[in-house]
């Protein structure tokens, strides 16, 4: 075989190998972005959930305010306690 012939089989060869690296670099990009996708819309749901939670907890906290606030604003309105 000629020098010409053995440079074009190795240089076949050589881009047989880049193509398939080149296909299972896409495949793990693919994989990887997945999970990542993945990851982040679970640590979206975890935050929706604590802020579910903090929401309700803040709700009935200021609930829980209520009376006193609307005591103390009466008093400040009309100059005088209210009890």
């Amino acid at each position: 075989m000629d020098y010409q012939g053995r440079m074009k089989r190795h240089n076949e060869s050589a881009a047989d190998i880049y193509n398939v690296l080149k296909s299972e670099g896409h495949a793990e990009e693919e994989k990887l972005l997945l999970q990542a996708r993945e990851r982040a819309n679970l640590l979206i749901e975890q935050a929706r959930k604590k802020i579910s939670t903090d929401m309700v907890t803040a709700r009935e906290g200021l609930r829980a305010q209520v009376p006193q606030l609307s005591s103390t604003i009466a008093s400040q309105v009309l100059g005088r306690d209210i009890k």
